[in-house]
C-alpha cells in the first residue's frame, strides 16, 4: 500500500488501498482475476522486522521506508 500500487484483474483496476479488506479478505469478486500489479519503483529502500518471535519466526512490528522521487515515506 505504501507503493500506491494498482491492482489489475480481469475487469477492472483497483487502488491497493481498497483491495485489501482486512486479514485474508479482498475486494476480488467471484471469477475476478489478478493479472498485474502497477506500481512505481523506489530509489531506495529498506524493511526491518522488530523484533523477530524467534520461536514463531514472524515480526511483531515491520517498518518500510521509501524514496520515490526525492520523497521519503514510512510505514
Amino acid at each position: 500500500m505504501l507503493l500506491k500500487a494498482i491492482i489489475h484483474t480481469n475487469s477492472r483496476k483497483i487502488d491497493a488501498e481498497k483491495f485489501f479488506k482486512g486479514m485474508f479478505e479482498t475486494s476480488l469478486k467471484n471469477g475476478e482475476i489478478i493479472e498485474a500489479i502497477e506500481f512505481e519503483i523506489p530509489q531506495k529502500s529498506n524493511y526491518q522486522k522488530l523484533p523477530q518471535n524467534p520461536a514463531l519466526r514472524y515480526a511483531v512490528v515491520g517498518v518500510m521506508l521509501l524514496n520515490i522521487k526525492e520523497e521519503l515515506m514510512l510505514q
